[in-house]
């Protein structure tokens, strides 16, 4: 009858120390996938704050080729217009013009 006691102490014993330390266990678990999940999500901020400012600078690049090239054009339908009312043939140009 003692032994049965001691025996049944030991593994009430046995099986609180295996439940404290699955509880621990859970805890260590539980904390580590917390720090992971914010790790992940500070990590996917900055890329999205990354890919925000490189479409940024890429739209500012894109704005100013097509500004650049609106001034291209423009100084150059200006050269053409200039030539043709002022050049060596304005005054055909300016028959043709008149007739058609």
């Amino acid at each position: 009858k003692l032994m049965g006691q001691l025996i049944a102490d030991r593994l009430k014993l046995m099986g609180q120390l295996i439940a404290d330390r699955l509880k621990l266990m859970g805890q260590l678990i539980a904390d580590r996938l917390k720090l992971m999940g914010q790790l992940i999500t500070d990590r996917l901020k900055l890329m999205g704050q990354l890919i925000a400012d490189r479409l940024k600078l890429m739209g500012q690049l894109i704005t100013d080729r097509l500004k650049l090239v609106g001034q291209l054009i423009a100084d150059r339908l200006s050269v053409s217009h200039h030539w043709l009312y002022s050049g060596p043939y304005s005054d055909t140009i300016g028959l043709f013009l008149s007739v058609s």
